[in-house]
């Protein structure tokens, strides 16, 4: 997903702030949720996309979240489903139904203070809903792809640090597969400034027919067959430094292992 200016923007303030010494270790969003849509379709079909757990109808946007946040915070709940269904022009020709619906999102976040400089940090994700088809002579199609991952905000052209990805389509199953996907992935992180980012898109297609019914559904959300979606959260741990008693102990050891060593090599001399 391409970097906005607002959001290099936002990374250089939030990189200029002066951390007291001694301070507490911080774990923040520097900004809320920011979302966008782009749907596209032909023939007989019906795109919808929404974000938020509030959010009801297509195209809203709810529970983005606030700036200065602490982490966890509020999650990231993507709705996107499409729906297509056979239809014919005048004069029995018959038109091929097409469409895709895909929510992007993304947040800045930030760490800082750790008293070791680095984080545990996870990502979750979850996916949950419906890929269906009916009429198989009509050839229908429905599938979805979902992820999200975790950037360096000082250089979008770094590989992402922390991946997920989920995808689906209905040729897993015979006809209807439902989708009901965990995934956790982790890493140590440094202080620091780090954008979240992903998306979930659905599509969906039938051939043309003049007297034949069928469907082809991706559904994750706003339907009202089910309350599914796209859920992304973060969680980051700081990492302590080595206690003063444990590295006078690894010093000790170091030096009776030397001395032992030495010892050995003088009787052999």
């Amino acid at each position: 997903m391409r970097r906005s200016s607002l959001r290099a923007a936002l990374a250089v303030v939030v990189l200029l702030q002066v951390s007291p010494a001694f301070a507490d270790p911080i774990a923040q969003w520097a900004t809320p949720w920011m979302v966008t849509f782009d749907q596209n379709g032909r023939g007989n079909v019906d795109n919808r996309g929404a974000f938020g757990a509030q959010a009801q109808t297509d195209g809203q946007v709810t529970d983005v979240g606030s700036f200065f946040e602490a982490l966890p915070g509020t999650p990231a709940l993507v709705h996107a489903a499409t729906f297509a269904e056979p239809t014919f022009q005048l004069f029995g020709i018959s038109e091929d139904s097409l469409g895709r619906s895909k929510v992007n999102f993304e947040r800045v976040f930030q760490l800082r203070d750790s008293p070791s400089g680095r984080w545990q940090v996870t990502l979750h994700g979850s996916l949950m809903g419906v890929v269906d088809t009916r009429s198989p002579d009509l050839n229908p199609k429905a599938s979805v792809g979902a992820d999200a991952s975790i950037d360096p905000g000082s250089d979008p052209t770094l590989t992402p640090v922390i991946q997920i990805h989920f995808e689906h389509d209905s040729s897993e199953g015979n006809g209807g597969v439902g989708v009901d996907d965990m995934m956790n992935h982790g890493a140590v992180l440094t202080d620091g400034v780090y954008v979240l980012s992903g998306q979930i898109f659905t599509s969906a297609s039938i051939e043309g027919a003049v007297n034949e019914s069928g469907a082809a559904v991706a559904d994750f959300g706003l339907s009202g067959r089910n309350e599914g979606g796209f859920r992304v959260s973060v969680e980051a741990t700081p990492l302590q430094v080595p206690e003063s008693a444990t590295i006078v102990l690894i010093g000790v050891g170091a030096s009776a292992l030397g001395g032992a060593t030495w010892r050995r090599r003088r009787k052999v001399c």
